[in-house]
């Protein structure tokens, strides 16, 4: 097969050409929902278009904040044009964010980016405006869990590339050759302003014939500054009738789909080749082992006989049909009898479910899912690098043997096959019951999976029959019951057996009962709500008289004392030649004594103010000087504490299980009375076994509560109309 100059051209050709619709060739954002002017981030804040691209040119990994929320707390605070700008750039972003994870989740590829500066050219040939980004790079989007805030990302392998449209466009307008960013100018992952700069300048002396001696310093002062995207008009009024291209350093956000430049240079080079052939061997020793080791039906199994004899085949169905487990099949064949295969498709989808299916078959190691080219360049490299070959461990005989092992299980599958065409149902074999069934669930929009396994069938129509008419009888009786099931709250098995008017009547009693006992339960929780709280009110008044009383004399020996420096002095009254002072004088002999009774009223006082745990929590020091300020805090707290007292012993009782509780100073006849009634409900409610959920948990609270919900359930049940109790009592013994 010789190779076809002509038809290679015209294959390139295509591929060359850019659409001036696109985002590549059209970077003027007009009404388009997927282009965004960086420039309108200064409705934001005046700086952060600036602040990006300086971030953008020196910063990696790259991850710059955007929000309005710090900069704007109050949108209605606004003026209505800077609510409308605000809103708009929410939109905008969301649209982005929106669109590139929809290509990502179909086709496999982050399409955001970042083109900047524009270069704006008037065409040779057409006279028409291009405005093209220069260089874009490869960012990603995310929202945060701040409100209307963004965060654009660049990691250290998305890359940065000329724009490649612009590239080709320019060769077929005016013939000139643009080469592609120099890799050492990547080494560090980043293009920084000096290397932007010397970009521009060389892409402007290629289009220009004549440029300015300062060009650089030129487009270093236009980089300071980055503007708003004019329109098409203005950028027409700004070149006017010149042929000379200029760049306009404004950039924008937008959907940038992969390029084929990598493409287009390997048809050059196959261009440049002379008198090339394909290689025609491959094709006249094609042979394909047919024989599976995935499980296939009589169709897929055809599907692999052809292809031992066909070349092309196409494989078409709706979803659900078995295409990818014929794929599955066809890849393992060819894996396992040594051939090599590609798998191309537009949806990565698609993709993964042959790879995952491939990993299940233990064929892992003998594959690869490329998703883009570039950053999976490592995997693949890897993959062949670390794998390993190995001898094949049979000899011909014993794969010989394998092979006729296979083809008569092949034999007896194709045996249980011919009798899926068994008449069995009228005139209809079981694939066609199946597949009525299998639309009669799509139709109802409801999958049942049946367990049929411990069930023997005849298969016949006198079996059908019977089946049909408890089928009929069921829908009869499910209709009622459909409309009050989401109100049932009782045990299914309380319906086996027995009489509905009796049952009913006996449910009713029993929750006459249940009510009864439930009132009691409540008046006795209350009761003994009352008991403890005047208990703990009462312990804890007797706890703050005894720490007044303390308390006073306290603040009368810090007052008497308030002149006497040496009472706060300690450690100056413990030292020897004190001692002498004292026995000599009175003052120095009752400064003593006054610090002896505070520490021993101290001793006193600690233990007395955590004893119940109730009154603010104070820990007074043995070093005098520093209780001066706790006496006035707690003289302010105990004037104050009255309804916090109150509000502690009332989340203090919530946090008992009556049930349990058992402290003897708070046993009192009302909480005997409480867990006896309790009890009582309690087996009451196990023994008839009327409710469908287990009602008692961890505390007397929630036992109580659900009870009370049941109950509640039981009223709205017995509410609605026709009678609940009989529709379900029917579905319920004919289930």
């Amino acid at each position: 097969m010789e190779l076809n100059k002509p038809f290679l051209q015209d294959l390139q050709r295509r591929l060359k050409v850019g659409n001036r619709r696109g985002v590549h060739l059209n970077g003027v954002p007009g009404k388009s929902r997927y282009k965004f002017d960086l420039a309108r981030l200064a409705h934001i804040k005046k700086t952060l278009p600036n602040d990006f691209t300086k971030a953008l040119l020196s910063k990696l990994p790259l991850r710059f904040r955007i929000s309005w929320r710090d900069v704007v707390p109050d949108l209605n605070a606004l003026f209505t044009k800077e609510q409308e700008q605000l809103i708009k750039i929410t939109k905008s972003f969301e649209n982005l964010i929106n669109q590139t994870e929809a290509i990502e989740s179909e086709k496999g590829i982050n399409t955001f980016g970042f083109g900047f500066p524009l270069l704006v050219t008037r065409d040779k040939k057409d006279k028409k405006l291009t405005v093209a980004p220069l260089l874009i790079w490869s960012l990603r989007i995310k929202r945060t869990k701040e409100f209307n805030t963004w965060v654009i990302q660049r990691r250290e392998d998305d890359p940065i590339y000329i724009n490649e449209v612009l590239i080709n466009h320019l060769k077929t307008d005016i013939g000139v050759e643009i080469d592609q960013i120099p890799s050492e100018m990547l080494d560090d992952g980043l293009i920084d302003a000096d290397e932007l700069l010397l970009l521009c300048s060389y892409i402007l002396e290629s289009v220009n014939p004549v440029t300015s001696g300062t060009l650089k310093e030129e487009l270093g002062e236009e980089l300071k500054y980055i503007k708003p995207i004019p329109d098409k008009k203005a950028l027409e009024k700004t070149i006017g009738k010149s042929s000379n291209a200029f760049l306009h350093f404004g950039g924008l956000f937008s959907i940038f789909e992969v390029q084929k430049q990598n493409i287009i240079s390997d048809y050059d080079e196959l261009l440049a080749l002379k008198d090339a052939r394909f290689p025609l061997e491959d094709f006249e020793d094609y042979h394909f082992q047919s024989i599976s080791s995935v499980k296939t039906d009589p169709s897929q199994q055809g599907i692999l006989n052809a292809l031992a004899s066909k070349r092309n085949l196409l494989i078409q169905g709706p979803p659900g049909t078995g295409k990818s487990q014929t794929l599955t099949a066809i890849l393992v064949n060819a894996l396992e009898n040594g051939r090599k295969t590609v798998v191309v498709c537009e949806k990565r989808t698609a993709l993964e479910v042959l790879h995952n299916a491939m990993i299940k078959k233990g064929l892992g190691e003998l594959c690869v899912l490329i998703k883009d080219s570039v950053k999976d360049r490592r995997i693949v490299v890897d993959s062949v690098r670390d794998r390993a070959l190995s001898d094949i461990p049979y000899s011909k005989d014993e794969l010989m043997g394998m092979i006729n092992t296979g083809q008569r299980l092949i034999d007896t599958i194709n045996g249980k096959h011919q009798l899926l065409d068994k008449r069995l149902l009228g005139n209809k074999n079981w694939s066609d019951i199946v597949g009525f069934y299998l639309k009669e669930l799509r139709k109802q929009g409801v999958a049942k999976d049946l367990e049929l396994e411990s069930y023997i069938f005849d298969f016949s129509t006198e079996e059908f029959d019977r089946y049909l008419q408890i089928i009929k009888e069921g829908q009869h009786l499910w209709r009622p019951f459909v409309k009050i099931k989401d109100y049932s709250f009782l045990n299914p098995l309380k319906f086996e057996g027995g009489k509905p008017f009796q049952t009913e009547q006996l449910l009713k009693k029993t929750f006459e009962a249940y009510k009864e006992d439930y009132e009691i339960l409540t008046y006795s929780e209350g009761a003994y709500k009352e008991v403890y709280s005047n208990t703990r009110l009462g312990e804890v008044n007797d706890q703050k008289v005894a720490v007044l009383s303390l308390l006073d004399q306290l603040n009368a020996l810090y007052k008497n004392n308030r002149a006497n420096s040496d009472f706060f002095k300690q450690e100056k009254t413990q030292k020897w030649y004190y001692q002498p002072l004292a026995l000599v004088s009175k003052k120095h002999k009752q400064i003593q004594l006054d610090q002896a009774k505070c520490l021993s009223l101290i001793a006193e006082l600690n233990p007395l103010i955590e004893q119940e745990k109730i009154l603010p929590q104070f820990a007074f020091s043995t070093i005098l000087a520093d209780n001066v300020s706790l006496l006035q805090q707690l003289d302010a707290a105990l004037d104050n504490d009255a309804l916090t007292i109150l509000q502690k012993i009332e989340a203090e009782y919530k946090q008992l299980n009556l049930l349990t509780f058992q402290q003897p100073s708070y046993t009192t006849t009302e909480l005997t009375n409480f867990k006896e009634q309790a009890k009582h409900l309690i087996d009451k409610i196990r023994e008839d076994e009327w409710f469908s959920v287990e009602l008692y948990q961890s505390s007397h609270a929630e036992f109580m509560e659900r009870v009370g919900k049941q109950l509640e359930a039981y009223n709205t049940y017995f509410d609605l109309p026709d009678n609940p109790f009989i529709a379900e009592f029917k579905w319920r013994s004919y289930y």
